[in-house]
């Protein structure tokens, strides 16, 4: 008798969750697009690099990433977005002197949506970029390493769908770049490669460089899910 109490209790939990978050969209129940939201964030980016000092020419550009989205809607149309995007499986050679160790991408973010019906709504969103990269030497690969950071742009433009009055789905396709620079000086490698009639020569000029700069340009492929709170 007790297990059937239990069993009765549990169905009638379920349906009062599955009632009030369900993935099916009641038409009666509006969707809410106005305050504090949170959520997580895959993807992949491909992300190009450029330096006169730093050979990235068998750097392999797309990585897996995992991000924390957040921020605030004043109204179902305007609201400010905070990310940090974190790639996690990018290739490690940055031939022949260095191996890529971390990359980190903070944003802030205003954002525009476009309610198209009562699931699904357009946004726009642009702003300031904060990047972090560090490169290792490749043959030491000890803990201390080059970094590199400088302020950007980031942007981009996606579909939002609602599952929930309160939970939403997103995807995207996003735009980043920035200079990054290393603060101080360092010692750095610069090869060039020279045609000759008897060959190819490659010469290798060592030398310290006063903030050496990496040009960053990416581009994210986004899927996220967030709740509105």
């Amino acid at each position: 008798m007790k297990k059937s109490w239990y069993v009765l209790v549990v169905v009638l939990l379920s349906h009062r969750l599955w009632a009030e978050d369900s993935l099916f969209l009641d038409v009666a129940q509006p969707v809410d697009r106005e305050g504090w939201y949170l959520g997580g964030e895959i993807g992949q980016v491909r992300t190009q690099m450029r330096s006169a000092w730093i050979d990235f020419s068998a750097y392999k550009n797309r990585a897996m990433y995992l991000g924390v989205i957040g921020g605030y809607y004043f109204s179902e149309f305007v609201g400010i977005e905070m990310n940090l995007l974190l790639p996690f499986s990018a290739e490690d050679d940055v031939y022949p002197d260095y191996r890529y160790a971390s990359y980190a991408v903070a944003n802030v973010l205003p954002v525009f949506r476009m309610p198209m019906n009562e699931r699904l709504s357009l946004y726009l969103k642009g702003g300031l970029s904060m990047q972090s990269y560090t490169l290792q030497d490749s043959i030491t690969q000890d803990d201390t390493g080059i970094d590199f950071s400088g302020l950007g742009l980031f942007g981009g433009l996606g579909l939002n769908y609602s599952i929930t009055p309160k939970i939403a789905l997103q995807l995207g396709a996003h735009y980043s770049e920035a200079i990054l620079t290393h603060d101080g000086e360092t010692e750095a490698k610069r090869h060039v490669t020279h045609s000759t009639p008897y060959g190819v020569t490659t010469f290798t000029y060592h030398g310290f460089v006063q903030e050496p700069e990496i040009e960053a340009a990416s581009i994210w492929f986004a899927f996220s899910i967030y709740r509105q709170f």
